[in-house]
Parts: C-alpha cells; sequence; structure tokens
C-alpha cells in the first residue's frame, strides 16, 4: 500500500477478505519505540512491542487494555510462539546464510501453515491463531534481539 499512513500492509484471505491491517513493519519500533499497530476488522487494537526474557529481548503482541494475546521466546535458530490457548515452534525451512525465506509452523508435531517471509504469503494448512502470524512475519523479518548469544561462535584454528 502507498503512503505513509495507517494502514501500512493488510493480511487478506485468498478471497480478499480483510483479516487484519498492520503498520509499517520496523525493527526499532517493535523492539525500541512505541511497537507496531494491528487493527481487526471488528476495530479491536493490538500493538506489537516487545518483552525482556532472560537476556533477550522477544517481539509480543498485546491488546489496547495490556491483556496478552501472543509471545515468542528464542530458541537455536527456532523459535517458540505461545498464545492463552496453542504453543508453537517456527522454524526457517532452508538453510541461509542470511534470514531464511520460507519458515514452518509447527503446533504440536503437526505442520499447521507454511510462510513465505517476501513477500508475505501464508499457507495455512489448519487455523492459526492471529496473533500468532503476526508473530511470524515479525520473526520472520527481524528474529529476536540478541539471538546471535545462542548461535555458537566457532574459535580460529578449532
Amino acid at each position: 500500500m502507498p503512503g505513509w499512513g495507517f494502514p501500512r500492509s493488510r493480511l487478506v484471505t485468498d478471497q480478499g477478505t480483510v483479516l487484519l491491517e498492520l503498520g509499517r513493519l520496523s525493527w526499532f519500533s517493535v523492539f525500541l519505540g512505541t511497537g507496531q499497530r494491528v487493527r481487526l476488522p471488528d476495530g479491536a487494537r493490538w500493538r506489537v512491542g516487545s518483552v525482556a526474557l532472560h537476556r533477550w529481548v522477544c517481539p509480543a503482541i498485546a491488546a489496547e487494555g495490556g491483556a496478552a494475546i501472543a509471545r515468542s521466546t528464542a530458541g537455536d535458530g527456532n523459535y517458540g510462539i505461545s498464545t492463552r490457548d496453542n504453543v508453537y515452534s517456527f522454524n526457517p525451512a532452508e538453510a541461509s546464510r542470511g534470514r531464511a525465506q520460507r519458515w514452518i509452523l509447527v503446533e504440536y508435531e503437526s505442520e499447521v501453515a507454511a510462510i513465505h517471509r517476501r513477500p508475505f504469503v501464508v499457507e495455512a494448512l489448519a487455523p492459526v491463531h492471529l496473533g500468532v502470524v503476526v508473530l511470524a512475519q515479525i520473526l520472520a523479518n527481524f528474529g529476536v534481539m540478541g539471538e546471535k548469544d545462542l548461535i555458537p561462535v566457532q574459535q580460529a584454528g578449532s
């Protein structure tokens, strides 16, 4: 969507139904700023921000009143995403020097969606919480602040 206003992008179904509208995707806004805005068709508003978890800063979504919608956790190349009712593993589907372009969302050992980073496309095999989809987009693009601590560094001469 052109311009600088809100919404910057929309998540739509194949039939064109708008599932949610998003503000501009920004690492700074999510991790250090006021957060990325999300608006649902019923008028509900969420904000994607971050929470400190040990030495990492992980993306999380909260409703207007502050109620937790979804949270993420750091992993060794993978991420965990949880809602009030479900827990997911978000894993890169391909080896890559940079950020992977294709990711797999797994719930209880069953693949529930394939997610493509650019352009952002979700191929859902089962119903997926919208908060999980939004966090998947953030994690696929930015990861978790401080995650490089999880990746083992090979010593020179080893």
